[in-house]
């Protein structure tokens, strides 16, 4: 997820949508550059019409790419990759050809390149044939086996067979309520994207169906990545059959794709809760904060010297009690002094009560003078303290 989401984005000029560059072949051609190498074309639209064994098919392609062809190498890969005709699209073989090209030993070569490439295979190839004592006649039939593209396999052929069958079984019955291109409005570029898109196999009232299914779908549910897409399509080819089956009143096949249709939107998770719905809530704090700017207005961004707490309203309020005694109270002078005097007043009392307590001590001992002791014991202390005021006025200074 954290790689994917680092990568650009690239807009796909046929089926005009915007996936991650890693749904886009690379190619050497110079015009591609500012792209970063990618083309303007998915993978899926480029190669929707892509027949590993038709060589007119991929060869644009190739050429495009700016890579060689050499069909040694592309052979090779058909035998290794294409066995199975359910695991076998346009791109089985085309993706791991241009990866092949990226290799040391190709990489330096381009389209042009792919004639003499040829001839340097065909001269080893010769040189070595000649070693082994064989004919002119042989060797040349076996250079031109080996430039052809391998014949296609009578498994796949069979499966062509019975998907064109089934197709032309579901909609034969209703051909004659079907619409003609023209009929439609569609116009050159549009059947050229609708063929690419959904297959050549529909018919263009089919295909506009689809694709109304596919914008209704896509503004429906939040879809982002190439699979969500991908399985996109598949359900709106399998709600169109499923209607189609319906209408011919072919209730068991209708049940079959019906359930096919339930089981792909599930794994897909195109449910209720993925439908885009601006009313059903807020769902993240972004969406948050939008709502308190629009209906709360501004939210300042910086520190208010306004009081947040009651420990901040407690403090103020001293300050401002404090400003209007000292700035408004008009006798505040004579409350001070007033205050100075009693305490005064209050030391002087202590100090006679002191005095009176030592005399009780003189009258029981006539030989004892305490009051000469008090007397010593207030000059020492007024003397310390002089003391440490002389010092910390030297620490001052």
């Amino acid at each position: 997820m954290g790689r994917s989401s680092t990568k650009r984005k690239i807009y796909c000029e046929k089926c005009k949508s915007t996936y991650v560059e890693d749904s886009f072949y690379k190619s050497n051609l110079e015009k591609y550059a500012k792209n970063n190498g990618y083309m303007n074309i998915c993978k899926k639209c480029i190669t929707m019409n892509v027949d590993n064994w038709d060589a007119d098919t991929y060869l644009p392609i190739l050429q495009e790419a700016d890579v060689p062809y050499i069909p040694r190498v592309w052979n090779k890969l058909l035998k290794t990759y294409c066995q199975d005709p359910a695991k076998v699209n346009g791109m089985t073989v085309i993706g791991r050809y241009l990866g092949a090209m990226r290799m040391a030993q190709y990489k330096k070569y381009r389209w042009n390149d792919t004639e003499y490439l040829m001839k340097v295979e065909d001269n080893e190839k010769e040189v070595s044939m000649r070693q082994q004592g064989k004919t002119e006649s042989e060797i040349q039939k076996t250079l031109e086996e080996d430039r052809a593209p391998l014949e296609k396999p009578e498994i796949f052929k069979e499966a062509e067979r019975k998907a064109a069958a089934e197709s032309a079984t579901i909609s034969s019955p209703l051909a004659s309520n079907t619409q003609s291109a023209e009929e439609l409005g569609l116009t050159e570029d549009d059947i050229n994207y609708l063929s690419i898109k959904w297959g050549s196999s529909y018919s263009p009232d089919e295909w506009v169906k689809l694709e109304q299914l596919w914008v209704e779908m896509n503004e429906s549910y939040d879809i982002q990545t190439a699979g969500e897409r991908d399985s996109l399509k598949m359900i709106c080819k399998t709600s169109l059959k499923a209607h189609q089956l319906i209408d011919l009143g072919d209730v068991d096949g209708f049940q079959k794709l019906t359930r096919v249709y339930e089981t792909l939107m599930k794994q897909n998770k195109f449910t209720s809760s993925q439908l885009r719905d601006e009313s059903k809530g807020i769902d993240c704090l972004g969406k948050f904060v939008a709502l308190c700017e629009q209906e709360g207005g501004f939210i300042p961004q910086y520190y208010t010297p306004e009081p947040q707490d009651r420990v901040d309203e407690t403090l103020a309020d001293t300050k401002r009690y404090l400003r209007t005694l000292v700035q408004t109270e008009s006798s505040l002078d004579m409350l001070i002094e007033s205050a100075i005097k009693a305490i005064e007043k209050e030391n002087e009392h202590t100090e006679q009560d002191a005095i009176d307590e030592i005399m009780k001590f003189a009258d029981e001992d006539p030989e004892y003078s305490p009051l000469e002791d008090y007397q010593e014991l207030r000059a020492f202390e007024e003397q310390e303290l002089a003391a440490d005021i002389e010092r910390e006025e030297e620490d001052g200074a």
